[in-house]
């Protein structure tokens, strides 16, 4: 098509033929006995026709000389460029006012008009007000002598938009690949930090309050914590990491965090809160809420070295196509907006088209781990909304973010964050885990509060045990993914053994893993892993108080009664 509409570009200092018109057919019209339908003659009709043809097509089209001066342009490369009309766009030259770089087009003419045609060729352009866009090129030279082209005729399509949707997708796109990573890892690493706080837990009992190796011990459970939360920020920028959202309300939340806020950015940098009542609330979690916040001014402290200007602003907005077009992900309608913008040093174009990449940091080694924005995207993804960043060297950087805005006028009943102590108990518990030393480190915990505990390494031995013992067994504690078969299909397997068995399952893998693979087990109490000594004993119990879930028809076991 690109071909044929080429060649007939070519042929607009000579009218085409009244078949070519005919062949077109676009226009229903037909040619007979030498003129026209109308009356008019063949050649000036079909002249007439592919002048309206070129005026109203919706693509770009000009005609210019060697040295770059423009001949004939249509009315969409007009639109295309931002000028105010034909006339005004006919005063411009490509090499100076139109190719962003004019050694480009000059490059283009020298390779190109000895073959008269050349197709899909991308160059950058300068719209009137400087914006630099991408435009495809297909043309060809007319009229050439042997050695020089006295004109070309050019199609012209923007791409920008095209170009910068694809490019996001590719992003888009690695960070699902990187996604896929984290949860697969996240299984094996979490069993290992595990048995490192299980381990530091009963050290630290065994040892003493006085004991002058506590603090060895103390650091060595923060470490594995920490890193535990660097696994929870992996997989919450791989948007796998399962978010507890409420209704939160934006200013008081900004509010909440202003004082953290102002300790991160020092004394050189002038904070600035803009809040509008109407922003009203959003539906988040508000732990992910502030940490979208503090990875924000972390960024914009760090921009700024010799101090600035901060400015933390919420609105509610209403936002039309024409201003989200361009921007993967958004869309237009009525969001709340929360705005972060410093007076740093900025971002190029270059940086810019990087920085929701996990891993990518412009920060020196050691400084950054590349995860905060990326971080920040799939957060904000999570709780359907986006972010339109815009930056520019020495001028600083802002982030709109940009919420659905929560209408539900039901406050939110935050619970209590007090942990309860957890209480121990005597009941028997069917322990099945893969690993040994996540196994072993579990068992003794279970052990020192109380409980029996019957050790299975897989399915089958978890059966044989269930078969064999004259133990009650209350809880089956498992693994829910193993080798062959799975902790649901395993329950189901026992229930039929022991009707009455209450079910608490393990897991180290993702909540995206889990709920996609597993949603039989919705309904069940999941422990995440890695648990400290309460989280499991807790559980434990919880689960434990929980009615059965008893068959019908079926003999109970006899378990002790949950006090």
């Amino acid at each position: 098509m690109k071909r044929r509409q080429a060649m007939q570009m070519g042929q607009l200092n000579q009218p085409p033929s009244a078949e070519g018109i005919q062949a077109a057919g676009d226009s229903g019209l037909r040619q007979t006995s030498g003129e026209g339908v109308t009356g008019i003659p063949a050649t000036e009709f079909s002249e007439a026709s592919f002048q309206t043809l070129i005026q109203n097509a919706p693509f770009g089209v000009y005609r210019s000389n060697v040295e770059g001066r423009l001949l004939l342009v249509n009315p969409a490369l007009v639109a295309i460029l931002g000028y105010d009309s034909a006339e005004e766009l006919l005063t411009r030259n490509l090499d100076r006012d139109i190719y962003a770089q004019a050694s480009l087009r000059r490059r283009v003419v020298g390779e190109y008009w000895h073959d008269r045609h050349y197709w899909d060729f991308e160059a950058d352009w300068k719209r009137k007000d400087g914006k630099v866009i991408r435009v495809r090129l297909t043309g060809r030279s007319c009229d050439a002598t042997e050695e020089h082209p006295l004109f070309f005729e050019i199609f012209v399509e923007d791409i920008s938009e095209r170009n910068h949707l694809e490019h996001q997708l590719i992003q888009a796109q690695k960070m699902e690949a990187v996604a896929q990573l984290a949860g697969g890892i996240a299984h094996d690493f979490n069993n290992l930090l595990g048995m490192i706080q299980g381990q530091a837990d009963l050290f630290r009992e065994e040892l003493g309050p006085r004991d002058p190796r506590i603090p060895r011990i103390e650091a060595i459970h923060d470490a594995a914590v920490r890193a535990a939360a660097l696994t929870r920020k992996i997989l919450a920028f791989s948007r796998k990491q399962r978010a507890e959202a409420r209704r939160i309300d934006l200013n008081g939340a900004v509010r909440d965090s202003e004082k953290l806020l102002r300790e991160f950015t020092g004394d050189k940098i002038e904070v600035s809160l803009r809040l509008s009542p109407e922003a009203g609330a959003i539906h988040i979690d508000p732990v992910h809420l502030e940490q979208v916040l503090m990875n924000l001014v972390i960024n914009a402290r760090d921009a700024m070295a010799n101090g600035g200007h901060l400015t933390i602003e919420t609105s509610l907005v209403k936002l039309r196509e024409s201003e989200v077009r361009g921007h993967f992900g958004a869309r237009a309608g009525q969001f709340a907006l929360l705005c972060v913008s410093d007076t740093g040093v900025g971002m190029d174009k270059e940086t810019m088209a990087h920085i929701f990449e996990p891993f990518f940091t412009t920060k020196p080694a050691g400084k950054g781990t590349g995860l905060g924005l990326s971080t920040i995207q799939a957060i904000v993804r999570q709780s359907h909304g986006f972010i339109i960043p815009s930056s520019e060297p020495g001028h600083g950087a802002t982030f709109k973010i940009y919420f659905p805005p929560d209408e539900e006028a039901v406050p939110d009943l935050l619970p209590d964050s007090e942990a309860a102590t957890p209480s121990c108990g005597c009941e028997t518990i069917l322990l099945v885990e893969e690993e040994p030393g996540m196994r072993e480190i579990t068992r003794e915990l279970l052990t020192a509060g109380g409980y029996r505990v019957l050790e299975a390494a897989d399915f089958f031995s978890a059966i044989d045990i269930a078969e064999q013992t004259k133990e009650s067994i209350c809880l089956l504690l498992s693994d829910l993914f193993m080798p062959g078969m799975d902790g649901a299909t395993l329950a189901a397997r026992l229930r039929t053994i022991l009707p009455d068995l209450k079910v608490l399952f393990m897991s180290g893998y993702s909540d995206e893993v889990v709920t996609e693979h597993q949603p039989r087990i919705r309904s069940t109490p999941l422990l995440r892993k890695p648990f400290s000594r309460s989280d499991l004993l807790e559980r434990v119990r919880q689960a434990l108080s929980e009615p059965a879930q008893v068959p019908a028809n079926a003999k109970l076991s006899g378990c002790p009664t949950s006090m």
